[in-house]
């Protein structure tokens, strides 16, 4: 990478000697073919110098997390994971049931505890989909 004096579209296919231009750009000095053969330590170098530009719309293609960590308070605790897009809330209680993990008189307050928990993830979810759109509306 390297500082090159900028030089507009129109003038960029004629023959140019360097201007004593003000403007400059960052600039790659390699050539594009090189690039696709790089060793992975000077790839990260390569990759560490490009400047990074904040795209709030590409963070939007981004799928949003749909695992919640769960920590129910039992004797003793039940520490798990659960994904409100794969996993069945009745389902993965009786699992738990059968791993004896969960007591089946506490089985209705785990799955009021874990859809709060999911409310809980949804609603960071959309927070930080809505701080991502406010720089947008400006």
């Amino acid at each position: 990478m390297d500082w090159v004096p900028y030089i507009p579209l129109e003038n960029r296919g004629r023959q140019v000697e360097r201007l004593k231009s003000q403007i400059y750009i960052l600039s790659c000095t390699q050539r594009r073919s090189a690039l696709r053969h790089l060793k992975l330590d000077r790839l990260k170098k390569y990759e560490y110098c490009l400047p990074y530009f904040y795209q709030p719309l590409q963070e939007d293609e981004l799928e949003q997390n749909t695992v919640v960590d769960i920590i129910f308070p039992a004797e003793p605790p039940i520490v798990c994971e659960y994904d409100w897009e794969l996993d069945e809330l009745e389902e993965y209680a009786d699992e738990l049931i059968k791993q004896e993990q969960l007591s089946e008189d506490k089985k209705d307050e785990f799955k009021e505890f874990v859809t709060e928990k999911v409310r809980e993830g949804k609603k960071a979810n959309r927070e930080a989909r809505e701080a991502r759109k406010k720089p947008l509306q400006k």
